[in-house]
């Protein structure tokens, strides 16, 4: 989990330091990831400043005909990592 979180804080400011030196390293810690978590797949999208920045995926969106996750057309069910979200709204 630690490598993910890492190659989301490197996606996240590689924007901000406007470094495209980061994005090799970080795709490599999200594939480390997905091995290590056992999960069949995920995507990641990151935004900055309003502004779309990098998006990765990897493993499959169906694992029966081996399709691969795409950040661009994969839906994934939130279910209710929505909630914190939610609540987080009024406190802010």
């Amino acid at each position: 989990m630690m490598k993910l979180i890492s190659a989301v804080a490197l996606l996240i400011t590689a924007p901000l330091l406007h470094s495209e030196d980061v994005l090799p390293e970080a795709t490599a810690l999200i594939s480390e990831a997905c091995e290590q978590l056992n999960t069949p797949g995920f995507a990641i999208s990151i935004a900055v400043k309003d502004k779309f920045s990098w998006s990765g995926a990897c493993g499959f969106a169906d694992l029966e005909q081996n399709v691969p996750v795409s950040p661009a057309t994969t839906k994934f069910r939130v279910g209710s990592i929505a909630k914190p979200f939610t609540d987080l709204g009024p406190m802010h």
